[in-house]
């Protein structure tokens, strides 16, 4: 995953800039299939998060990342999905005694887990066949709404190859950030992430065999307390590639 973020307070820019890509490893193994029910169990655990060195991080700040993203080797879980792909429950094991920024990323992170399938249609399909799905889920405080149109492009056996275009949005509302001072009061005014990329599977497999996903957006926040307001925007990029190996 690659990703640029920059971040304005009234206007004026604040610290922020080019992360380095991140690649992490996750495992997945099936633990359970139910024919009664049409669900299959899948074990997750997450390995070997790192930075990429591209050379634009000085050897300080790298040590420092590489430390925050060492708490993802705390995350496992379980997810159980239908026989099209859709998530029925996930559960993930989370140490309770992570200090609050930790938890709250590997909060953030176990819920994209349920993103990883696609949640086929119920109706027979074939090439050019439009279908979408909507997930809502907490993000740092924010109540999202993920919609992901699907775009059945290609069909050979049981491969397919799907377009995808994926849309968060976040309605007006009060936000409960861990890290604002306490008697702040943060509003969302508006929140718009949209992106395009192109998903390779096999019906066959749990996970994609590829997929690729290039998006961008705004958040603008409204921070106030007892001595100042301000309006807070942000610009999120990213570029975010799957590969599985069985």
């Amino acid at each position: 995953m690659a990703m640029s973020t920059t971040m304005e307070a009234d206007g004026e820019p604040l610290p922020g800039g080019d992360i380095p890509p991140i690649q992490i490893t996750i495992r997945s193994e099936v633990t359970e299939v139910d024919d009664e029910a049409g669900t299959i169990t899948t074990r997750f655990s997450y390995a070997d998060a790192d930075i990429v060195d591209d050379g634009t991080v000085d050897p300080q700040t790298a040590q420092a990342m590489r430390e925050g993203l060492s708490v993802l080797d705390q995350l496992s879980g379980t997810a159980t999905i239908n026989a099209r792909g859709e998530p029925v429950t996930s559960e993930f094991d989370i140490p309770d005694d992570l200090d609050p920024t930790s938890r709250q990323m590997l909060e953030q992170v176990s819920q994209q887990v349920e993103t990883l399938t696609v949640p086929l249609p119920e109706e027979e399909a074939g090439v050019g066949a439009i279908w979408r799905a909507e997930t809502t889920s907490d993000l740092g405080g924010i109540e999202t709404v993920l919609a992901v149109t699907y775009e059945l492009n290609e069909l050979d056996g049981t491969r397919y190859v799907l377009a995808v275009d994926y849309e968060q949005t976040a309605a007006s509302q009060e936000a409960d950030f861990e890290g604002a001072p306490e008697d702040a009061v943060v509003t969302v005014e508006e929140y718009l992430v949209t992106g395009a990329g192109e998903l390779i599977g096999d019906l066959s497999e749990i996970l994609p065999a590829s997929s690729t996903m290039a998006a961008g957006g705004d958040v603008v926040m409204h921070l106030e307390d007892d001595t100042e307001s301000m309006e807070l925007r942000q610009r999120l990029d990213f570029d975010i590639r799957l590969e599985s190996t069985g």
